[in-house]
């Protein structure tokens, strides 16, 4: 699985967990031995959870569960470990990876132009229509 090195997320409560520790590689299950599987919490961050799939082990490093509680996933964390979860976070990752692109190569200003014309177009009935003119020169 593939790391996503994103800086941690600034809460409004104005706590940093940019300094949490995290397995950079797969780690052995402390209950029975095998291999866990890493999964993103969420985009903003870069921590992972390890789960062993062998005996349904969960393993958290230090700080994680307090990252998960100001993500508002500790009463939730199960639908972290599934499929669905895991491509949304990669779409979002995706999402900030591009504008991040778009943002060093147009500035920040443009860019900022390009995200709210991109809302305007996105609640056109006419989106197809202003595509292809836009592509036409």
């Amino acid at each position: 699985m593939a790391e996503n090195n994103c800086v941690g997320p600034v809460f409004s409560d104005d706590v940093t967990f940019s300094n949490i520790g995290d397995t950079k590689s797969a780690i052995a299950c402390p209950k029975c031995g095998k291999l866990m599987t890493k999964y993103k919490m969420d985009s903003k961050v870069k921590n992972h959870l390890d789960v062993c799939h062998s005996c349904d082990e969960a393993w958290l490093d230090g700080g994680e569960w307090e990252l998960l509680k100001n993500l508002n996933l500790s009463f939730s964390l199960p639908k972290v470990f599934t499929e669905s979860w895991q491509r949304k976070i990669n779409k979002e990752s995706c999402a900030e990876k591009r504008r991040s692109i778009l943002k060093s190569t147009i500035g920040e200003t443009d860019s900022i132009k390009v995200d709210k014309f991109k809302v305007v177009l996105d609640a056109s009935n006419f989106k197809e229509n202003i595509l292809v003119y836009l592509a036409s020169d």
